[in-house]
């Protein structure tokens, strides 16, 4: 048992047990010689920095009650009344101007702070500045993310203004020869076949391209003719190139039929395996190294074309009445 003179009490804050409910700003007192504390208390120099409020009052409690280094101490099974264990107990001094410590044997005095109005003043005062600036902090990430949406929709809306651009007939596309019956459709970007027959018809992009890197992103709406899956060819010409682009030594055309590549009406390889109806088509067209690439649904097929003349266009070319494919973007990747 610790030895202690018998006028020194320890005052721990209660929680309900045994019909007594007190607030945590009460507290019970013992005799240090009727009570036996095992202490287990580690003395931190973070502990010695806290700012202890007046003992009597509930702010000195909850500023135990939230500092975790506390829980570390315990106390004899035979007080499990008191909800807060600390291994240790102030006691004023004579003048009453500061706390004695007590903890394994030793004392230090520790100095006490009265809680005046003023205090209590700028502590809320404090307070309501951290809230003001966690409010302040969460409407900037707020701002940010409105900021963020409104740039998305802005480029949204640049994509589809671009994509009607590109796909209005008096603008995007070329045709030459007899090429009757080819319907476009500014709003959803489609080129189709509506009527006089089944023949090829030889579009061309109205840009020629030089340099960079440039994808086309197509969509293929409608495939069906006689012979089933066929009638389209995807590709790029050498810019001068007119009527049917795949007869052309200067036509570098992917067959949706059969997935091979045709130059001058030559079966070059096989690329890919034949299109399927709402299939993505991109062609990527590197100028920088000459090369002509595919990705079908985003896979990435490698270099189909290589050695491209010096200018080239975009090149379309349809058979079937029905055949139908959108442009959905273009983008200068380099």
């Amino acid at each position: 048992m610790t030895n202690h003179p018998t006028n020194i009490l320890i005052e721990i804050p209660i929680d309900k047990k045994e019909n007594k409910t007190q607030l945590f700003n009460e507290t019970i007192k013992f005799k240090l010689d009727e009570v036996e504390l095992e202490c287990e208390f580690i003395l931190t120099q973070q502990f010695l920095e806290i700012k202890l409020f007046n003992h009597n009052t509930k702010d000195y409690y909850q500023s135990i009650i939230n500092n975790k280094k506390f829980e570390k101490s315990v106390l004899k099974k035979n007080m499990e009344a008191i909800k807060l264990m600390p291994a240790f107990f102030f006691e004023k001094d004579t003048n009453n101007k500061h706390f004695l410590f007590h903890f394994g044997g030793k004392t230090i005095k520790l100095e006490m702070i009265e809680m005046t109005k003023t205090d209590k003043m700028t502590i809320r005062i404090k307070q309501l500045e951290n809230e003001n600036q966690a409010l302040h902090e969460q409407l900037g990430l707020l701002t940010k993310r409105v900021e963020k949406l409104e740039r998305y929709q802005q480029q949204e809306q640049v994509k589809k203004e671009q994509i009607k651009s590109l796909n209005n007939k008096s603008i995007f596309w070329l045709t030459s020869g007899p090429n009757q019956g080819i319907k476009f459709d500014d709003q959803v970007g489609s080129v189709t076949i509506k009527s006089y027959g089944n023949y090829w018809r030889g579009l061309r992009g109205t840009t020629i391209l030089t340099n960079g890197i440039t994808a086309y992103r197509f969509q293929i709406n409608q495939l069906s003719g006689k012979k089933g899956i066929d009638g389209v060819m995807i590709g790029v010409c050498e810019a001068s190139v007119t009527g049917c682009n795949f007869k052309s030594p200067n036509g570098f055309m992917l067959y949706s039929y059969s997935g091979i590549y045709k130059n001058k009406n030559v079966s070059v390889h096989k690329y890919c395996k034949p299109f399927a109806n709402n299939d993505f088509v991109t062609a990527i067209v590197d100028m920088d190294k000459k090369t002509l690439s595919f990705k079908i649904n985003d896979k990435d097929l490698g270099v189909m074309a290589k050695n491209l003349p010096n200018k080239v266009r975009l090149a379309l070319d349809l058979y079937f009445v029905g055949n139908s494919v959108s442009l959905l973007e273009m983008s200068k990747m380099i």
